[in-house]
């Protein structure tokens, strides 16, 4: 007679559970798309003509999240790097501008300036000398690419997780791809 009560505790239990990772799950994939809705204006406003390539930011994010999701079984902690890593990046960040507010002969050489065929409004603050110091754009975009990319790591290890105990997406990513491929 005491099972039939047990069955019944414990399919409320696992309703609860249920529901408890499903808000989990919306409030990781929340905090990581607001994160990087974040960085996307950020990292433009502060990192010196990385305003006219946003998708550089965005890509990088993604590739983060991505990259965070596939390690989610790994017992390595990503996110435990998330503060260092996120701190070096803001840092970098900041650097740059001071580095471009206050060292006037410091160009940043978006796609040659002097082509007619393509116009970038705000780079004509600066006009790049070739006696004076010009970092190439690609330079920046790559470095920033690189710093985004690993600060999404971690949360996206916290994402995966969160796909992982949430029942049908769990079965799905326990799917075992390489039957399929051979």
């Amino acid at each position: 007679m005491t099972a039939a009560p047990e069955k019944a505790h414990s399919a409320h239990d696992d309703a609860v559970k249920i529901r408890l990772q499903a808000l989990n799950l919306f409030l990781v994939g929340f905090l990581v798309l607001f994160f990087e809705l974040s960085c996307t204006r950020w990292f433009t406003a502060y990192v010196v003509f990385l305003q006219f390539f946003t998708n550089v930011v965005l890509i990088a994010s993604f590739l983060g999240m991505s990259c965070g999701c596939l390690a989610a079984h790994q017992r390595r902690d990503w996110l435990g790097y998330f503060p260092v890593i996120a701190l070096g990046t803001v840092v970098a960040a900041l650097a740059i501008y001071a580095l471009f507010q206050f060292w006037t002969d410091l160009s940043i050489n978006v796609g040659g300036q002097a082509s007619p065929q393509e116009v970038f409004f705000g780079t004509e603050r600066r006009n790049p000398d070739v006696a004076k110091f010009v970092v190439p754009i690609e330079a920046v975009a790559a470095v920033f690419f690189v710093l985004i990319t690993l600060t999404f790591v971690g949360i996206g290890q916290v994402l995966g997780r969160a796909f992982d105990f949430y029942p049908l997406l769990g079965r799905l990513s326990s799917i075992d791809l390489r039957s399929y491929f051979g």
